[in-house]
């Protein structure tokens, strides 16, 4: 059986590099088990409900801190480029056998680039629950597929 790691990329242009990206008008995000603290930048297409963000506009953002039951997600039909930068975030999403989701979700028609900063350590575990081989009741667990440039190291984890 195969573990099921979390993100759907239909229609999805997902990298995952290792860059020093700029951070001109980039909006952060800083994760905590208590929510998400939100500096501000050029790009306000997104939207945070306790530790869980959704982006549904294109722009950079950077994730960063800890958190032991978030998400990030990037909403169906969003247009434009979302690059998505984690620079040093470890992000797990617990949930529940009903309410798995995974802690970095990349819905249909997006184009999304996802950087790991240079230098930093970035870890997403996914809850054991999100595996709709095992908890069939989960309906929103999703399947995964991924694309690692050369020199860049991801750190995936399933419950």
């Amino acid at each position: 059986m195969t573990r099921k790691i979390a993100c759907i990329f239909a229609s999805l242009i997902c990298a995952m590099l290792c860059s020093a990206y700029t951070t001109d008008n980039a909006t952060f995000f800083e994760f905590s088990d208590t929510g998400v603290t939100v500096t501000e930048g050029k790009y306000t297409g997104y939207k945070t409900s306790g530790a869980a963000v959704t982006l549904n506009g294109a722009g950079t953002y950077v994730f960063s801190g800890e958190c032991s039951d978030g998400s990030i997600k990037v909403a169906k039909a969003t247009t434009g480029t979302v690059r998505i930068v984690l620079a040093g975030l470890t992000l797990t999403n617990t949930g529940t056998e009903t309410t798995a989701v995974a802690p970095l979700l990349v819905n249909k028609s997006n184009t999304v680039v996802i950087e790991a900063y240079e230098g930093t350590t970035n870890t997403l575990t996914d809850s054991i629950y999100n595996n709709d081989d095992v908890y069939a009741a989960n309906t929103v667990a999703e399947n995964a597929v991924l694309k690692i440039k050369a020199g860049s190291t991801a750190t995936l984890k399933g419950g």
